[in-house]
């Protein structure tokens, strides 16, 4: 954000049209959809942190190069080496996809937002003092704040928990055939999730017709403002702090209380009516206000899209495939973003309103797009998730109404030795499908559904069993209490179930002593 609002002055210089500041606008998207694409395929397989670093000091690297161009063409290129590695926006989506549930997705998907609102404000702000010296200068400093992100993220970063193994490269495959099979199905795997789930298709459309909007904006909105505003480049880096700002505000204070009130669809379908009012007024109206205006209502808009899409997005992606999915997301964005800038520098030489005008139809052309997503969520809304089978009414009431994580569950039963023994026993004498009721049980999922089977496993060998004198309603009334669960449920059920009937019916040389059960 330090070179952006510098860039068409820049480019004057060096004799570049309209055309040509366009053209580097779009170039820097161009590499971004294939930067964010390679660096997303990567980071799944490679670790999420590595990528990350890799990308930030080559960043590091190109900024300072641009402030050496010493042409336009030079500039062009180096340009569009910094765009290939400036995708990591996408990374730290995924990073944050991956420790993050669901429900607090948007807030901390709109904290990142914020982070990169602060580069917005301090960027162009810090642009303005250092522009006098050069361009240089600008790009040196630019390059230090990259340089000094990459030490923070070496430092800060953990280096586990950061790497994940997508799911196809676990196939046994020899040689380099395996990475290019392995590649080719985790692509072919997300255009089939593209074409096959509406939802994510319209978010990334969305997404593409936003950007592209956005694109035509930033690439134009410099040139408009000089010539019919007579704004300098000082003036627009303050414009962009006050733009920046404004950004911070929504993206940590507003956006994730008013996803919470009015959802994610409705939300998004503000945040582009906001922006085709933003982009009518321009076209059709010159006031004093607009420059100022309209950096802050693209922000607000943005503030509203970019983390519900996010978020949609990571909500639909399987796991380990996170930044495939997330870089997938970003080069919609990208296309949009490469396409925008070159459509305004086109449109400004015919007329300056021109290019606000087709602005204004991408944002229209979103909101049928918006309609669908909300059609999809009043449905989920009004006919719920399918209800899971209950085969077990008394051991779901126990385990629902006492409310106690299956994990604790789970490590009761993983610490308890004689547990285990007993279960051995009882699997050995009387016919209890071992396969639906094994130990340890390794996942939740296991305890819950082994809680869930346990009425119609004993139902099952009662016979065998002989209980005739027990019955199973008044063995579960006495474990529903809280305290019981937090004891040790297992060891309750498996006393009140089976321990008592073993002792009684069990061979003599099988001793109490084999089944240690404390009284609770």
């Amino acid at each position: 954000m330090m070179i952006l609002p510098l860039l068409p002055y820049i480019a004057t210089q060096m004799s570049g049209s309209a055309f040509a500041v366009g053209l580097m606008q779009s170039l820097y998207s161009l590499m971004q959809v294939f930067g964010t694409m390679v660096l997303g395929a990567l980071s799944d397989g490679l670790g999420k942190r590595r990528i990350l670093l890799v990308s930030l000091f080559s960043s590091s690297v190109f900024l300072l190069a641009c402030g050496l161009a010493a042409s336009l063409s030079q500039l062009l290129f180096f340009r569009a080496c910094h765009g290939f590695f400036s995708g990591t926006v996408c990374i730290c989506q995924a990073i944050v996809a991956d420790v993050t549930g669901p429900e607090e997705r948007v807030g901390k998907m709109a904290w990142i937002m914020a982070a990169y609102g602060v580069g917005v404000v301090l960027g162009p702000g810090i642009a303005g003092f250092v522009a006098p010296f050069g361009m240089l200068a600008v790009c040196a400093t630019a390059a230090l704040c990259t340089l000094i992100n990459f030490l923070l993220a070496a430092r800060q970063l953990p280096q586990d928990g950061m790497k994940e193994q997508a799911p196809l490269k676990e196939a046994e495959e020899d040689g380099g055939q395996a990475a290019a099979r392995s590649t080719a199905a985790v692509w072919k795997r997300l255009l089939h999730v593209l074409l096959a789930d509406p939802v994510l298709g319209a978010v990334c459309c969305i997404s593409l017709l936003q950007e592209f909007a956005m694109g035509i904006y930033m690439g134009v909105s410099p040139l408009l403002f000089k010539d019919v505003y007579g704004i300098t480049a000082s003036q627009l880096g303050i414009i962009f702090c006050v733009a920046g700002t404004s950004m911070i505000v929504f993206q940590g204070f507003v956006v994730s209380r008013f996803v919470r009130i009015v959802g994610k669809p409705a939300s998004i379908l503000c945040g582009c009516t906001l922006r085709l009012l933003l982009y009518s007024c321009l076209a059709a109206f010159s006031q004093p206000l607009l420059p100022v205006l309209s950096a802050v209502c693209v922000v607000a808009g943005g503030a509203l899209v970019d983390p519900c899409a996010a978020s949609l997005t990571s909500d639909r992606a399987p796991k380990g495939l996170s930044g495939v999915f997330m870089g997938a997301y970003q080069s919609a964005a990208s296309v949009g973003a490469f396409l925008g800038p070159v459509t305004g520098g086109l449109l400004y030489g015919f007329s300056k309103a021109f290019p606000y005008e087709v602005a204004s139809v991408a944002c229209l052309a979103c909101l049928p797009v918006v309609q669908l997503l909300w059609m999809r969520a009043r449905s989920k809304d009004r006919h719920g998730p399918s209800p899971s089978p209950q085969p077990a009414a008394t051991s779901d009431a126990l385990l629902d109404k006492d409310g106690q994580a299956d994990e604790d569950f789970v490590n009761l039963q993983e610490a308890s030795p004689s547990l285990s023994r007993a279960m051995t026993r009882l699997r050995s004498v009387a016919d209890l499908r071992a396969d639906m009721f094994q130990l340890p049980l390794p996942t939740s999922q296991r305890a819950d559904r082994s809680l869930r089977h346990m009425d119609r496993i004993v139902e099952d060998s009662s016979e065998q069993l002989q209980l005739k004198d027990r019955s199973r309603t008044e063995a579960f009334s006495q474990q529903r209490s809280r305290r019981a669960l937090s004891s040790g449920l297992e060891k309750e059920i498996l006393r009140r179930y089976s321990m008592d009937a073993l002792d009684r019916f069990m061979p003599s040389n099988w001793s109490t002593e084999d089944f240690p059960c404390e009284e609770s």
